[in-house]
């Protein structure tokens, strides 16, 4: 008898150790959406559970009736703690338990606790307070007023709300997670087959926070053995049911256990005519998923299926992948249908323009092929036709320009000796033109090569200015070399040309006693050379036109005897050898600077 008696007091007190063991373990997974929740739930089940203990210990009655008050800490709150745990855990009212609209809640568990705490004022938890006595114990049996099934109403409606939910997620879940959702139910409905035996006084004692600790017992087992804290439903729920992907689960008898949206609309059947069925039944357009069925490791295959009444054909990538437990079993297979369609498709056409643009690449480049060919054949006929020009205008002009200075020499009449004179200027001005017209011809040549070595800068500059001192002698200003020995790598006798031509050109245009400078600067790995004065000078326009055939600057500069293609043929000249030539000056009346650049000699002195 004493140990019967002892049964109760001992369960609770394990029940309570249970708690504090919960409280731990629970803690260790707080980063967990549903946990917070789920401490809540097994902290008031432990208060409840100490009450009781004490209540059921103490003879003093007062004390007793104090016990009873505590429980209620626990007792109001279990209620919103086990549906804000099943929502959580099952992803619905998120919003209510997870938002500022929780408090709501509590409201009424706040309220039930403050009248148990005053009941002796109003009597709306308890009308009346009786005991009797259990065994050696004695407890209150006492007769409950209008809050208390106030309060009744109201947890049993979370209690019920919790239980659809969570028992509804366990019927939902694949027959593979069978274990579990025996464990999700059996937790559910332990409280209630509990507190029903109590209301209905089968027993004066309540083994309602019993069962709440076996129930949080279940679910500290799934943490161990099924990691449900963990691995949250809602995942499955939301992730697999808003896959665009089908998505089908088939047990090892070839029989569908669940599936997806996304699968209903693959096999254009509803969920519940599908689940049970045998695979091979459902996938009659599709048998090769079942010839990849058997596989043990994953596997896939891009198929083409003839779909509806016209026959389309789509196009779909097929995985599956085994379902296996820890030991390495095989429970089943997942069948993930893919639908590319749309990719095959974008596939195809861009590979009919791949070779459309082939196609047009090959015919451009026919097309290019025949207009070069076009073009180097009138190049050439351009370049026979301006030497032949040439030397049809040059060998008239020969003996003209040989003759002439000797019949102006013994001609003693002024005006007509001014005539020939201007007949002579214009003859000389014809051969430079047609000279410069020839080199430019030649220089515009593709496959025109330059005689490359390394020169001597200052040398080839000495030579250029001995070669031109009548010149220079004639115009009457001071020209100073200020360069070193400076090798660069070029042509000897083009640049010989484009230093004759710049320095000719800037006496042309330097007046009497002006000053022409010639220096050089190193910029890495070239070298630049430039050719100063302090004649004419250029406007902004004009140093940009300088380079331009047949560009002449003003009407002043018309009556010296020049092609225009000078400067021109410099700047191919330049180019030709990867260099860069431009003109600077401040403005009209403040001198002209030219300057150009050149690749430097690596190895200094070498031919």
């Amino acid at each position: 008898m004493l140990l019967e008696s002892l049964i109760p007091v001992a369960l609770l007190v394990a029940g309570v150790l249970l708690c504090l063991t919960l409280i731990y373990i629970v803690h260790q997974h707080k980063d967990k959406g549903e946990s917070p929740f789920f401490l809540m739930l097994i902290v008031s089940t432990l208060i409840w559970s100490l009450g009781y203990v004490f209540e059921i210990v103490f003879s003093d009655e007062k004390l007793m009736i104090l016990s009873a008050k505590a429980e209620y800490l626990g007792i109001a709150f279990i209620p919103v703690a086990w549906f804000s745990f099943c929502s959580a855990y099952t992803g619905r009212f998120n919003r209510l338990v997870k938002t500022k609209l929780f408090y709501i809640l509590v409201i009424v568990p706040l309220i039930t606790t403050f009248l148990a705490f005053t009941n002796e004022y109003h009597g709306l938890i308890w009308a009346k307070i009786e005991f009797s006595n259990i065994g050696m114990y004695r407890v209150l049996s006492p007769i409950h007023g209008l809050w208390f099934w106030v309060h009744v109403v109201y947890s049993h409606l979370l209690l019920i709300t919790g239980n659809v939910l969570i028992i509804g997620n366990a019927i939902l879940l694949p027959s593979v997670y069978r274990k579990r959702s025996i464990l999700i139910v059996s937790a559910a409905l332990l409280p209630w087959i509990a507190n029903i035996g109590y209301l209905s006084k089968t027993t004066e004692f309540d083994p309602t926070p019993l069962a709440f600790v076996a129930s949080a017992f279940l679910l500290l087992w799934g943490v161990y053995r099924y990691r449900l804290v963990e691995i949250i439903p809602i995942a499955r729920n939301v992730v697999v049911e808003n896959l665009d992907d089908a998505v089908v689960v088939i047990d090892n008898n070839h029989v569908i256990v669940d599936m997806n949206p996304a699968a209903e609309r693959f096999l254009a059947l509803p969920k519940d005519k599908v689940i049970g069925s045998k695979a091979v039944e459902v996938f009659i357009e599709c048998p090769e998923a079942l010839k990849l069925y058997n596989s043990e490791t994953k596997v896939s295959r891009r198929v083409c299926i003839k779909r509806g009444k016209r026959g389309v054909k789509k196009y779909y990538d097929i995985k599956v992948l085994p379902i296996s437990d820890k030991s390495k079993n095989i429970l089943g297979r997942l069948v993930v249908v893919h639908d590319v369609t749309d990719i095959k498709r974008a596939e195809e056409y861009a590979r009919k323009q791949r070779k459309k643009l082939k196609l047009l690449n090959e015919r451009l480049e026919e097309k290019v092929a025949e207009r070069t060919k076009e073009i180097e054949k009138l190049l050439k006929q351009k370049n026979e036709f301006i030497n032949q020009l040439g030397h049809d205008l040059k060998t008239p002009l020969t003996p003209l320009l040989s003759l002439l200075p000797v019949i102006e020499e013994k001609e003693s009449d002024p005006d007509l000796k001014r005539l020939l004179g201007v007949v002579l200027r214009n003859a000389r001005y014809m051969k430079n033109l047609v000279v410069d017209t020839l080199n430019l011809a030649k220089l515009n040549l593709p496959n025109l090569e330059f005689n490359l070595g390394s020169i001597n800068l200052r040398d080839v500059i000495e030579d250029s200015l001995r070669d031109n001192e009548h010149i220079i002698s004639k115009g009457n200003v001071n020209v100073e070399n200020l360069v070193d020995d400076v090798y660069v790598k070029a042509d000897r006798l083009r640049v010989k040309e484009v230093l004759t031509n710049l320095i000719t050109n800037s006496v042309k245009f330097t007046p009497e006693g002006g000053r022409i400078v010639l220096y050089t600067e190193s910029a890495g790995d070239e070298v630049k050379v430039c050719i100063e004065d302090n004649g004419m000078g250029l406007e902004e326009e004009q140093r940009e036109k300088i380079f331009d055939e047949f560009y002449k600057v003003d009407e002043s500069r018309h009556n010296v005897d020049s092609s225009g293609l000078g400067l021109t043929i410099c700047k191919r000249i330049i180019e030709k050898h990867g260099g860069r030539i431009w003109a600077e000056s401040e403005g009209v009346g403040k001198g002209t600077r030219i300057c150009f650049t050149l690749p430097v000699w690596d190895d200094e002195g070498e031919e």
